[in-house]
């Protein structure tokens, strides 16, 4: 009787087996499914080809969403738009108003237009590119909001640099925001939320018209659309901070 062990690639493979991806030891590397999968979506989602957007695949990017600055409602556009809930509740709010969404990780993308799909939410568009390139993609003056709900807070004091509301980006977005334009921002951590309060109180250019430390529990909630974080937070009885500044 022969004991010598057969080589794993001549082992036979169940049907189970063989539809779940290999592993780099079996010679084959795992591929993120929703890669694939954000290709069916391409009347609502867009991405590049690539790691970022090339010059031609920006321009028409561009193109695509001038159109819709024009829109009654305007153009309202949210940073880190993660699974959706909030940017197809705003779309369903709005229907007048044209909902960009940026976000970057792919399932996210994905369960987003899904999300519009079902909801049957037409008045939108989400987009694989990272936040800081938001002047990339509008010229100045034309967006009615932009919504940052729960960014990551970079806590770490050499980290600082990398939060999405500073000094210098806020400048960004008020730039880019009509006159009477909103920014609008939520988040679950206090230090974050102070530090940013402090820098919108300090663009002579934006007037702060809503404030909340405790957003659940004030006048500001019967209106209020939840994230898929926020709705987590609640759930673990934090609170929730809140605050709108207009453009003057």
């Amino acid at each position: 009787m022969n004991n010598t062990a057969k080589p794993e690639s001549q082992i036979a493979r169940t049907p189970a087996e063989s539809a779940r991806p290999r592993t780099r030891r079996e010679g084959f590397r795992w591929r993120n499914p929703y890669i694939d999968l954000i290709q069916t979506q391409a009347h609502n989602l867009v991405a590049p080809t690539g790691r970022v957007f090339s010059d031609d695949e920006r321009s028409d990017l561009r193109a695509r969403l001038a159109p819709y600055v024009d829109s009654p409602g305007g153009v309202l556009v949210e940073l880190g738009s993660g699974m959706g809930n909030h940017l197809v509740a705003q779309a369903l709010r709005s229907p007048q108003a044209f909902l960009v969404g940026f976000e970057l990780r792919f399932k996210r993308l994905y369960r987003s237009a899904e999300k519009a799909d079902i909801a049957g939410a037409k008045n939108l568009l989400i987009v694989q590119d990272d936040a800081r390139h938001l002047a990339l993609n509008f010229a100045p003056g034309t967006l009615k909001a932009v919504f940052v709900n729960f960014p990551d807070p970079w806590s770490k004091r050499k980290w600082l640099k990398h939060r999405l509301l500073t000094d210098k980006f806020v400048a960004t977005f008020r730039e880019l925001l009509c006159p009477g334009g909103v920014l609008a921002y939520k988040t679950d951590q206090q230090q974050a939320f102070e530090g940013t309060l402090e820098v919108l109180k300090a663009d002579q250019g934006l007037e702060i018209t809503k404030l909340s430390y405790d957003l659940h529990n004030s006048e500001f909630a019967k209106d209020n659309l939840r994230t898929e974080f926020e709705s987590l937070f609640v759930g673990q009885k934090l609170p929730i901070y809140m605050v709108e500044a207009r453009k003057r």
